[in-house]
Parts: structure tokens; C-alpha cells; sequence
């Protein structure tokens, strides 16, 4: 892949990952205002059964651990379904590094010259560099969208209780 290639997928890739950190920006304020709502009201659903247990909301306290359990359970899956696509992606960029290296070592043992030794290091730490901002660009678009997928079972459940609670 060229380097004008890559910086157009990563110019790309990055478009990407910046929309989907909005996404879970927004996400996340939603979450936190359904849960505030949520929690005023079972709040106050708790005071009133404390006062008087007999007419308490039992309906809806039978809800509480439960629903959790089951949003914190699928989000626990979405992130270990993440975190082993992100192992994955970091194991074959460290294969490919070390196999780009064994390559610049045989390089560098080869060269002849002082010059020759500069310019095979000089090409190798110009190409580093452009593939490890390439990789951040890449394991930072994943982490973005695990974080985002990870917290959707949590803001259905948050946003489906304030609507039914209002």
C-alpha cells in the first residue's frame, strides 16, 4: 500500500471514528438524562413504599435488578466480543512489525557503507512511523465503536424505563 493510499484510508478511517465518538457523545448524554429521570423516580417510588410498604410499586421494583442484569449482561458480551477483535488487531500488527524488522536487520547487516546504513534506517523508522499512526488510527475507530456498541443495551433500557415512568 502507498503512503498517499494509506493516508487516504486512515483519513477516511478517522472521519469515521470522530462521527462515531460524536454518536457516543450524544449516546451518552441521553443515557445520563434517562437514567437521572429514572432514578428520581424510583427514588421517589421508594420513599413512598417506606411510608407505605402495602401500596408500594412492587411491579416495578421487581424490575430493577433484573433489567440491569440482563442490559449489563449483553454489554458485557458486546465487550468481550470487542476486546478479542482488538487482541486480534494488536497480535497481527505486532506479527507484521516483527516480520518488518527481521527484514530491516537483514537490510542494515547488508549494507556496506556508513550511507547505505543511514538511508536502510531512515526508510525503515519513515515507513514505522506512518504504519503506527496508522495502527493507532485503526485499534482508536475500534475502541470507538466497542465503547458505543457496549453502552446500547444499557441507554435501551435507561431510555425505555423514563419513558414509561414520565
Amino acid at each position: 500500500m502507498t503512503c498517499t493510499q494509506r493516508a487516504a484510508r486512515d483519513g477516511q478511517r478517522l472521519r469515521r471514528t470522530l462521527v462515531a465518538g460524536h454518536r457516543s457523545t450524544g449516546l451518552t448524554a441521553a443515557l445520563a438524562q434517562a437514567s437521572g429521570t429514572v432514578i428520581a423516580k424510583r427514588t421517589a417510588l421508594g420513599l413512598a413504599a417506606i411510608a407505605d410498604p402495602w401500596r408500594a410499586d412492587h411491579a416495578e421494583f421487581a424490575l430493577i435488578v433484573p433489567e440491569k442484569v440482563i442490559a449489563f449482561g449483553h454489554s458485557a458480551a458486546i465487550v468481550m466480543q470487542s476486546s478479542g477483535d482488538i487482541a486480534r488487531r494488536i497480535l497481527r500488527f505486532a506479527t507484521n512489525e516483527s516480520i518488518l524488522a527481521t527484514r530491516a536487520t537483514a537490510e542494515l547487516a547488508g549494507c556496506r557503507d556508513l550511507t547505505a546504513l543511514l538511508s536502510v534506517q531512515n526508510r525503515f523508522a519513515a515507513a514505522w512511523f506512518s504504519r503506527v499512526s496508522s495502527h493507532a488510527i485503526a485499534l482508536a475507530a475500534l475502541m470507538t465503536q466497542a465503547q458505543a456498541a457496549s453502552m446500547a443495551p444499557v441507554h435501551r433500557v435507561a431510555t425505555r424505563n423514563s419513558r414509561r415512568l414520565r
